[in-house]
Order: structure tokens, then sequence, then C-alpha cells
């Protein structure tokens, strides 16, 4: 494969929860920080005209600075690998591992009410949540941990579930962990549902089959690409490295989206020579025809209908036809056969 057809290729190919999905998050009663946060009630000898003027937010937030306990670093850190834990438990479908995070009288409510009390019951729960075999994946962004005694710790935060062929679940949640044996331990979760962000994952889900790496080589060149959801997948973007034996050639990053406006799935590609190209999309069954224009680094403009045929989850092929450069025509580059990278899975790791 020469620079030529390789560099060709790459700018014509524009490839370019927890609880039944509901992420497992969480929270206990206020702690007694905000209750001393509210301003003090007038003494008997005031008028009820004379009450205290409520307080500021300034105040407020000293109040309660002044009335939690420091988190040291150590509790911190075993708060952060308890979160760890939980989550590559969940990421495994390993109902007991999860549950095992939880104290015995833990508590899980969920945004719409559900209550389920006690590690036992939290694992059955989960057991049949996992029994259909679905792969499903929990990321947890920990926004604020306090302690506001020194054997209780609140966490607040935001967590997001994912499952193939369905738009991701999102949500907020306040989390309490307990000592129970010297050991931190989840006390509760209580999740908080937030407003559905825009996406359109519906659009673009045809495609998601891409999500991954990938690799074309041959004995000269190789081209490695990963495909990923953006937030709220909205888009997919494609990142590519093409590099022979010798030294890297060209990146490049393409993003692949739907146009509201056209009605149609786009995509813009922009790579490391200076060259960049849109697209418009469009499939017959397994069958995509990508119609691309675009400005090579020189300024040259160029054109192409390229193919991409998917065979199986891990494999498809690419070809691209009626290639123009400045009205010059071009010979068709035949299919190529791109597959998946296989990937170890990790086992018992955190993700």
């Amino acid at each position: 494969m020469n620079r030529f057809l390789c560099t060709a290729m790459v700018v014509v190919f524009a490839m370019g929860t927890a609880w039944a999905d509901d992420p497992v998050t969480a929270t206990t009663d206020k702690p007694a920080a905000e209750a001393a946060e509210q301003p003090a009630t007038a003494t008997t000898e005031q008028p009820a005209a004379e009450e205290p003027a409520t307080a500021t937010t300034e105040e407020k937030a000293a109040s309660s600075t002044t009335e939690e306990t420091t988190l040291s670093p150590a509790d911190e850190t075993a708060i952060r690998q308890l979160v760890e834990a939980y989550v590559a438990a969940f990421n495994r479908g390993d109902a007991k591992a999860v549950a095992e995070q939880w104290s015995d009288l833990g508590e899980y409510m969920s945004s719409s009410g559900e209550r389920i009390q006690g590690c036992d019951a939290i694992q059955k729960k989960l057991e049949a949540l996992f029994a259909d075999g679905s792969k499903r994946e929990l990321k947890v962004e920990i926004q604020k941990l306090r302690m506001t005694k020194p054997d209780m710790v609140v966490e607040e935060g935001t967590s997001r579930v994912t499952r193939p062929g369905m738009p991701p679940n999102d949500s907020g949640y306040v989390a309490t962990y307990t000592k129970v044996d010297g050991q931190w331990k989840l006390n509760s979760i209580e999740e908080i549902e937030s407003e559905l962000a825009p996406t359109h994952y519906e659009q673009l889900k045809e495609l998601e089959w891409l999500i991954g790496e990938w690799v074309d080589q041959d004995d000269e060149m190789m081209i490695d690409t990963t495909c990923e959801w953006t937030a709220n997948q909205n888009f997919i973007t494609r990142s590519f490295t093409v590099a022979s034996k010798k030294s890297v050639e060209i990146r490049g990053t393409q993003v692949i989206g739907w146009d509201p406006a056209a009605q149609e799935i786009r995509s813009w590609m922009f790579d490391s020579d200076g060259a960049f190209a849109e697209a418009t999309w469009r499939n017959d069954g397994n069958r995509w025809t990508i119609r691309s224009t675009s400005v090579l680094s020189g300024g040259e403009k160029a054109s192409s209908v390229n193919i991409i045929t998917k065979i199986d989850d891990d494999k498809f092929t690419w070809q691209s036809i009626g290639r123009e450069v400045d009205g010059e025509v071009l010979p068709n580059i035949e299919p190529v056969t791109v597959v998946r990278k296989k990937t170890e899975t990790p086992g018992a790791q955190s993700p």
C-alpha cells in the first residue's frame, strides 16, 4: 500500500442502569450540618416581626464548614477505592461483589421511590437484573466528598449506565458511607432523576457497531482506528493513525453526527496534513454509501463515493469509487477488509 493510496484512503474514508438500567446511585437524610445552617428562631421576648434575616449563601457555607469534620486523605482514598470496586463489580455482573460493598442495613432508593433495604435484598435485586446476560457499563463521577461525623461520609455525584442498542441512563445521586468494624461501607444511595439531555442516538444507533478499535494493515502500512461515542451519544468520533514500518505518516479525526436540519447523517474529517472533508451517509441494510467532498493540503478539491459493507460485528469492507481530484479521474480502490482489534478481558480489574 503506497503512501498516495493510503493518504487517499484516509481522506475519502470518512468513516468515515443500575436497577433495570437505573444507575446505582445514593444519599441519606440531611446531615446535621444542614440543620445547623438554618437561622436561629427569635427568643420569646422578641416579636415575630423581628426574626433574624435568612442567612446568606456565604454564611451558610461558612456554618456548614465549621460543623463538618475534615476528611482525611486516608479515608478519602478508602472511599474512592470502594467506589472503584463497586463499579468494577457491577460491570462484571457480579451481584455478590457489589453487595459486599454495602452495610448489612444499607438502603437503596430509586428516583421513582422504590426502596430496597439490606445487602441481601440488594444482591437479589442485582442478580435478577444481571440474569438477562446483557452487557451493562456503569460510569461514576464523584463531585463532592464530605465527612459529616467521624464515622460518616456523604458523597455527591453523577452516574451513567449504558447498554448496547439503548440510549444512556444518566442520574445524579447522594450516597452515604459508614464505618463497620473499621472499614467503610456503603450505607445508603438515593438516586436523583436528572433532566434528559437531548440525544440523536436513535438516528445514529445503526452505526453503533463501529464503536471500538479497528485495524487495516499490509506489509507496508497499517491504519489504526478508534471509534467512540461523545457525551449524550450525539456524535461518533473516529480517531485514526496511518503508520509505515518507519514512522507515523498521518493522524486525523472524524466526527459523525445527525444533521437535524437536513435530516441526514453527516461527517467532518480533519487530518494532520491539513486536509479536510465532509460527507453524507446513507444506508441500505448493511451497506453504507458515503458521498465525500474534500480539500487536500495543497488546495486541490477532491470527491469520491465510499462504500462500507458490514460483514459481521467484527469485520467490514471499505472501497472507494468515483474518485476525482481537480477534475482528474482516479482509479477506484477495490474493497479492503478491516477487522476489529481483539482485546483481552481484564477479569477482575477495575475499568
